[in-house]
């Protein structure tokens, strides 16, 4: 109950919509597992509850209205990229089970935990890919392109955008995770004549910390 009074109290603050009973009880069976887990390997470190609901879940809980207000033109499918312990694509799964998603997860005893939690909570179109996206076009010729990307905290945008050139479809969209003061990217990558365009960004305050976030959703264009 701790977990979900916690998680409450966070998207009121945030504005966010309460999740239903059925998205409640599958994110807390979600912490119970992480915890659990967390025991035997290193997921999201030895946090307190309270931490791991505003740095994951509610973090995590951010990116939907994002995608929902800027969801592109190439369809819908979620590549979350450096997933880790499932964040934010499990949590953003959960709450709309009508979204294809694809995690990629290089290390083997995360992904064996992804593999596991899919399972447990009886998640359907999830792929689990114990694989890495570089700059060239290696990746799309193995899985295609995607009309979503996502990617927390792993990359700031003018490392990531290389990467998502080559798997995001024309007219998808990527969607970058970071704190506020984080390096924007360079113009060759994002403008008028690019390949990507900035589509908007949204700020947003974790209600405890106080922490700043921001994601940015930048087009993939027709161009170059």
């Amino acid at each position: 109950m701790e977990f979900r009074a916690l998680l409450a109290s966070g998207v009121e603050a945030l504005g966010l919509p309460l999740p239903s009973a059925a998205v409640l009880t599958a994110l807390e069976r979600y912490a119970g597992e992480l915890l659990k887990w967390g025991r035997r390997i290193n997921l999201v470190a030895r946090a307190p509850l309270p931490v791991i609901v505003e740095t994951h879940f509610l973090d995590s809980l951010t990116l939907v209205p994002v995608i929902e207000h800027w969801p592109g033109t190439a369809g819908t499918g979620l590549l979350d990229v450096g997933s880790g312990a499932g964040f934010p694509g499990l949590v953003v799964k959960i709450v709309r089970p009508d979204w294809p998603l694809t995690l990629v997860e290089p290390r083997e005893k995360r992904a064996v935990f992804l593999r596991h939690l899919i399972r447990t909570l009886g998640l359907e179109g999830v792929r689990v890919l114990s694989d890495r996206l570089e700059t060239d076009n290696a990746f799309a010729r193995r899985y295609g392109r995607f009309p979503w990307l996502t990617c927390r905290a792993l990359f700031p945008a003018p490392e990531f955008l290389p990467r998502a050139r080559e798997v995001t479809a024309p007219g998808g969209m990527v969607y970058v995770m970071q704190g506020p003061r984080a390096e924007a990217p360079p113009a060759a990558l994002a403008g008028p004549d690019a390949p990507f365009a900035m589509a908007g960004r949204r700020q947003w305050t974790l209600p405890a910390s106080g922490a700043g976030r921001e994601i940015i959703a930048y087009r993939r264009q027709e161009g170059p």
